[in-house]
């Protein structure tokens, strides 16, 4: 059908007729509204007639629950019995709130022991086909916030491991290698749907099917606003939310709120956190 003979009646039996999940369905219309109104902007149409169009509704799980403080010790203890380097990951996930392939992004680069900050910068991404490649974050920007002192002994000691491997395989780190590596140099970057996996098959031994990675994520913004009390700004700022005008101002730089806020989730975390002291288990 030539598009200026699109009506909003054709879009909306367009995207009824779809089996597709509702939020899928959501997507292919904003892709098509976006398009309408780059040629409506152009003179190619008369008018975007997707705005008239019945728009999919957007799912937002907002009600589904955070991992328990037992749910989430269960799972670092597991992961740092089956691979030390894969629970110091997971673990950023919840103390951070990183996005697996912001996670899978980290180089040494973007950790600052001495200063106790992480900067989270790039994403690794599929691009469909089997195809990988490093982008920018979700929201387009890079953030740097503070990390709470267990944290930086977990990177410390993660580093060190990283630096024994290596001299073990006999092999020199690369330059500025990944936190989280195929290879034994760090030059490689861990594949998110590895990272997945390996969740996947660790949830299921702990009957957690449940728990998503993600959820993480939610565990981590639950310990901020709610549990720390942390200031909604300072909570969005870490987590790489997108934006909204109060952001602006909080764009660059570790603030006092923000170290107070590492401070808060170290404190939190310090209980279920002791899996990783390094006289419990070496590298590997």
């Amino acid at each position: 059908m030539k598009v200026r003979k699109l009506t909003s009646a054709t879009i909306t039996d367009l995207l009824d007729s779809l089996n597709l999940a509702p939020n899928t369905r959501h997507h292919h219309y904003a892709i098509l509204s976006a398009a309408l109104t780059f040629a409506e902007k152009r003179g190619l149409v008369a008018e975007n007639v997707a705005r008239h169009a019945d728009r999919p509704s957007l799912q937002v799980d907002h009600d589904r629950p955070a991992p328990t403080f037992e749910e989430a010790g269960r799972i670092f203890a597991a992961a740092a019995e089956k691979d030390r380097r894969l629970a110091v990951l997971l673990w950023l996930a919840a103390a951070a709130g990183c996005r697996r392939g912001e996670l899978c992004a980290l180089r040494r680069s973007h950790v600052d022991l001495e200063a106790g900050t992480l900067r989270v910068a790039e994403s690794v991404s599929d691009t469909g086909r089997d195809r990988l490649t490093i982008k920018t974050t979700k929201t387009r920007r890079s953030r740097e916030f503070a990390l709470d002192p267990l944290s930086v002994g977990i990177l410390a000691q993660h580093f060190a491991d990283q630096e024994a491997l290596a001299a073990e395989a006999g092999v020199e780190l690369a330059a500025d290698p990944y936190l989280f590596s195929e290879a034994m140099d760090g030059s490689v970057y861990w594949r998110p749907d590895r990272v997945s996996g390996f969740f996947r098959r660790l949830r299921q031994g702990l009957g957690l099917e449940h728990v998503r990675m993600h959820d993480l994520r939610h565990f981590s913004a639950t310990l901020l606003a709610v549990m720390a009390k942390v200031d909604p700004v300072t909570a969005a700022r870490r987590l790489g939310h997108d934006p909204a005008m109060l952001m602006g101002r909080y764009a660059h730089g570790v603030n006092a709120e923000d170290r107070a806020a590492a401070v808060s989730i170290g404190a939190l975390l310090a209980p279920i956190g002791a899996v990783f002291r390094p006289d419990e288990k070496g590298p590997g």
